[in-house]
This record gives C-alpha cells, structure tokens and sequence, in this order.
C-alpha cells in the first residue's frame, strides 16, 4: 500500500504534517507551485541534521523549498501513536504543494472502521496471520495456521506483483553530462553520444 499524499505548504512555513498512517517515504518528494501549471521540482531528501544546519547557518532564508527531512513527532497520545513531519529548507517563499507516495501504516480497528487494507483478495492470508499468531501465544509453537499462513502470504505476494506497472520508464544515466544543460532539436544533451540498438538510436 503505497497512496500518494498531496500536503498544503504554507507561505513562511518550514513544517508540514505528513499522514496519520504515513509509514516512510517510497521515492522522491516533489514540489510544485499551487495553481500553477504542471511545474514541479523533486526535493533532495536529507537527515534531519543536515537540515538543522542550513536552518543554523541561514535561518532567515526564503525560497522555494529544495531540501526535506523526516521527523518524528514527539508524544503519543491515548487514541493516537507515532506521528511524523516533514522539515524543509529554505522556508517557503509562497504557497506550495509537495506530493509524496509513502508506505502506509493502518490505523486500528475499530466498531466503525472494522475492514483491513487489503480487501477481499488478501483477506484469507490477514485471517490466518492472526490464527498463527493466536496459536503460538497458546502453545507457543507453530501449528497448522503458521504453515496456512505462510501458503496464503505467498499467494498474496503473487496478487501483488499483478498489480505491479508495466513500464518503470527510460533507464537513462546522464551523471557524466550533469554540467551541459542545453538540448538539441531531438532531445538529447549537447555533446551526448548516440547509443545504437538494433539500429535504433537512444
């Protein structure tokens, strides 16, 4: 479960909060100007202390954000666990939107909210995850449903990989040319080579 998170940055903010089920980061974080087109930037992801330093050393910086870090929110609460933000650096010139995929981490069950993620294809392998489990806590050795649950894990990993994209893009390295910015008439960098496959040149 991989969702993609759009989250509102402020004008003169620093901080964003991320999901309540956010569970890490899958990817790059992009930026994007509100109401403007379809231009976007990626934002290089950081540790938190490199993001501290900036913010120690110009701490009156403003522009469009280009660094963010993860960081975890002190304190839980009765009905609440972890939770996390984002910090970026500069602090924002204008108001943006940053888009992120992340991992999910489910909520708990509840009266009202009694359904997994998952649906109906992997609901065999939640049940009988928790009857291995159930049967362990008993015993404390693996039974029948430990051996059930790992059959049903597999195929749950085979449902998954169906749902896998069918082209990941252009498998394309251009850290030798990263310094000649412009582009000619068919796209590729001044100054790139040709890459001939089958006759066909990329």
């Amino acid at each position: 479960m991989k969702p993609l998170a759009s989250l509102s940055l402020a004008s003169g903010a620093s901080l964003v909060a991320l999901p309540d089920d956010f569970g890490g980061v899958e990817g790059r974080v992009t930026v994007s100007t509100a109401g403007v087109g379809m231009a976007w930037w990626p934002l290089d992801t950081v540790g938190l202390g490199a993001i501290v330093e900036r913010q120690a050393t110009f701490p009156t910086t403003t522009g469009r954000p280009c660094l963010c870090a993860v960081e975890p929110i002190k304190g839980t609460t009765a009905s609440a666990g972890q939770r996390w933000r984002l910090r970026l650096w500069p602090i924002s010139d204008r108001a943006y939107t940053l888009q992120l995929e992340y991992y999910v981490s489910p909520d708990a069950l509840t009266t009202a909210l009694p359904n997994l993620y998952g649906g109906t294809a992997h609901a065999e392998t939640v049940l009988e995850s928790c009857l291995a489990i159930a049967e362990q806590r008993v015993d404390d050795t693996p039974g029948v449903h430990t051996a059930k649950f790992a059959e049903r894990l597999l195929a749950s990993i085979g449902m998954d990989r169906k749902l896998k994209p069918q082209k990941l893009g252009y498998n394309r390295d251009n850290s030798d040319l990263r310094d000649r910015r412009g582009r000619g008439s068919d796209g590729r960098l001044w100054g790139e080579s040709t890459i001939l496959v089958n006759g066909v040149g990329y």
